[in-house]
């Protein structure tokens, strides 16, 4: 999705607000998670802060079960 990465690569979170969003807090996570991953300096990557603040914003991808963390059903 070479559009997103563009955006995400360009995105500045706005000045003067004072405190960021979740949806900017998210936004931004996924803007350094894919500098990292393009870095060819990098031999791993770990996403912990992106999934944080993915659970933040939709908690129900924070849901865990007697296996661990619940698999996400779309609605119909």
């Amino acid at each position: 999705m070479p559009e997103m990465m563009r955006s995400l690569i360009k995105f500045r979170p706005p000045e003067g607000t004072g405190s960021a969003d979740l949806q900017e807090n998210l936004v931004q996570a996924l803007r350094l998670l894919y500098i990292e991953i393009t870095d060819r300096n990098r031999e791993s990557v770990k996403p912990y802060t992106a999934i944080h603040h993915l659970r933040q914003l939709v908690p129900q991808f924070a849901e865990t079960g007697p296996m661990g963390p619940m698999q996400q059903v779309c609605p119909a």
